[in-house]
C-alpha cells in the first residue's frame, strides 16, 4: 500500500516539475555542445577539412556476440 502511495506522489511530482518548465518556457534538456564556441557556419576548404574512421576487428567482444 505505501509502495502505491509514493508511486502516485512521485508521479504527481513529476507532473507538477514538467508542467511547470513547460509554462515557464525554458528548456528541461539542453542538447547544447558545451565546447562549442562559435555558432557561425565556417566553410572550409577542402584541403583543411579532416576526415576520421573507426575501424573495429573481428575479435572485439561486441561485434563476437553480434555474429
Amino acid at each position: 500500500m505505501t509502495k502505491k502511495i509514493l508511486g502516485i506522489a512521485v508521479g504527481i511530482l513529476a507532473l507538477i516539475y514538467a508542467v511547470v518548465f513547460v509554462v515557464s518556457g525554458r528548456a528541461v534538456f539542453s542538447i547544447s555542445n558545451p565546447f562549442q564556441t562559435n555558432t557561425v557556419l565556417q566553410h572550409k576548404k577542402p584541403s583543411e577539412l579532416k576526415i576520421g574512421v573507426s575501424l573495429s576487428t573481428l575479435n572485439n567482444p561486441y561485434i563476437i556476440i553480434r555474429r
